[in-house]
This record gives structure tokens, C-alpha cells and sequence, in this order.
């Protein structure tokens, strides 16, 4: 009887063995690594979803400053801001009005 060179000394089985554990070692290491990109994918998600709830913000911010500048022009249209703007930077006075001035702090009147 001839044995082969390969199977001197080993146990029936035992090359299934090995080729298991192989199997399970690359197997292991390649959920590990899908674990590992899950985990920074979930990590920049984080980061996105903070970002979007700020800009969201900023984006409502800026609608209601735009509202603002709106009511604003529309007001400039109207002759009540023109008036009030002529009396403050032109010195404007209607007729039959009196202006009371006031003299500098710390003189006397005479």
C-alpha cells in the first residue's frame, strides 16, 4: 500500500478545517471593514444634516429680512416718509407751524 505525501501525520478532515478558518478570517475582516465605512458614513451624514438645519435657518432668516426690506420700499413710496424725510434732513415746516429750538447745554438764555 502506498500513502500519498500529503496525508502523512494529519488527521482526516483537517485540510476542511483550515480552508474554514480562512474562510472565516476574509469574511470577518470584510465585515469589519463594511462596519468600519458604516460608521464614518454615519458620522458625515451627522455633519450634512447639521449643516442643512443651519442653512435652513440662515434660508428663514433671510426670507424675513426680505419681508422687511420689502415693507420698507413700500413705505419709501409713501408721502408720509417723504415728508418725515424732508423735515429731518431738509428742515422742512408746513405753515402756521412753530419750531422751538434748542440752545446749547450750559448757556444762558438771554
Amino acid at each position: 500500500m502506498k500513502r500519498g505525501k500529503g496525508n502523512r501525520g494529519r488527521q482526516p478532515g483537517s485540510e476542511n478545517r483550515k480552508s474554514l478558518l480562512v474562510i472565516l478570517a476574509v469574511v470577518v475582516m470584510f465585515l469589519g471593514g463594511m462596519l468600519h465605512s458604516s460608521m464614518k458614513l454615519d458620522a458625515r451624514l451627522e455633519a450634512y444634516e447639521a449643516r442643512a438645519k443651519d442653512l435652513a435657518e440662515r434660508l428663514d432668516a433671510e426670507k424675513i429680512r426680505t419681508e422687511e426690506i420689502d415693507a420698507l420700499k413700500e413705505y419709501m413710496k409713501t408721502d408720509e416718509f417723504v415728508e418725515e424725510a424732508a423735515r429731518e434732513r431738509l428742515g422742512l415746516v408746513k405753515a402756521g407751524e412753530i419750531i422751538f429750538v434748542e440752545g446749547p447745554s450750559g448757556e444762558e438764555q438771554e
